[in-house]
């Protein structure tokens, strides 16, 4: 059931603004961070500094051999699966789609919980990159689904934070709604435009994430002051500052920036081993 979203309408939000205002977390979570470490979230750094995690990627590797193509790409995505421990909350499989004039080769759907490879540029990759690229989706993966069982980050505040994302992502990229934005600030009403943009985002995504990830919201939920709250909490954070359209934010965006050591790690890893 989707309610209170009237609780999450924008302050004072407008695109002006170079740091929008925040929906603060309840006072008394009052979070620590140790050493900057999150165990058990296997965050970049923790598994680049991980002997074990290095040593259960040999074994996953020594599964890979002899194996091409999608052959390669399915074994090793179900092996990353559990070895990123989301067996409960990844996609089943890889959806295989070609690339129709899209210049990416892996996505995260975060809307229906699937992980799209583009196959055109995905097999255009080496080995070493195409375990990487989907070291990169799982992340996001396993990003989502810590902030989905963490206790005060409910359905409908994560979908918030999309929302607020996505009407950046419009304000920037999209014709229709650059002009009806141009038109709002020209009649004073920039404010009700973009909160409506916001909240029909935010219903719409609530719907998506409740039906995508009935089973991650079954599981037993993270104090919000325990290491992974703390760190859901940073994801949230990161995705509500997040415009989607914009390489220089895409590179700064800490669950980007997350994402691409864990696919360095594991790229480096598979290269060392060939080397080996």
């Amino acid at each position: 059931m989707i309610n209170n979203i009237q609780n999450y309408n924008i302050q004072s939000l407008t695109t002006s603004q170079n740091t929008p205002q925040q929906p603060k977390f309840a006072q008394n979570s009052n979070p620590q961070i140790v050493n900057d470490k999150i165990p058990n979230i296997q965050s970049g750094k923790d598994l680049i500094n991980n002997t074990n995690s290095l040593k259960e990627l040999d074994e996953i590797f020594k599964k890979l051999e002899g194996k091409e193509g999608k052959d390669f790409a399915n074994t090793a995505y179900h092996e990353l699966v559990k070895y990123f421990d989301i067996e409960k909350n990844a996609p089943k499989e890889i959806t295989w789609e070609k690339n129709e004039g899209r210049a990416i080769v892996g996505d995260y759907r975060f809307y229906d919980n699937s992980i799209v490879f583009y196959t055109d540029y995905f097999m255009q990759n080496n080995k070493a990159e195409q375990l990487a690229t989907i070291a990169h989706e799982l992340t996001h993966c396993k990003q989502l689904a810590n902030m989905l069982t963490t206790e005060g980050l409910s359905v409908e505040k994560i979908a918030y934070a999309y929302a607020v994302s996505d009407m950046r992502a419009m304000l920037i990229r999209n014709p229709k709604i650059i002009e009806m934005h141009k038109k709002a600030i020209a009649e004073d009403k920039e404010k009700e435009f973009m909160q409506s943009l916001i909240q029909v985002g935010t219903i719409k995504t609530a719907k998506e994430l409740y039906a995508a990830h009935s089973e991650t919201l079954k599981q037993p939920k993270h104090p919000l002051n325990s290491l992974e709250g703390i760190k859901a909490q940073k994801d949230w954070i990161a995705q509500y500052n997040y415009n989607g359209a914009d390489m220089k934010v895409y590179n700064a965006c800490p669950m980007e920036k997350e994402a691409r050591q864990v696919e360095m790690m594991i790229s480096s890893a598979y290269k060392n081993r060939i080397k080996g």
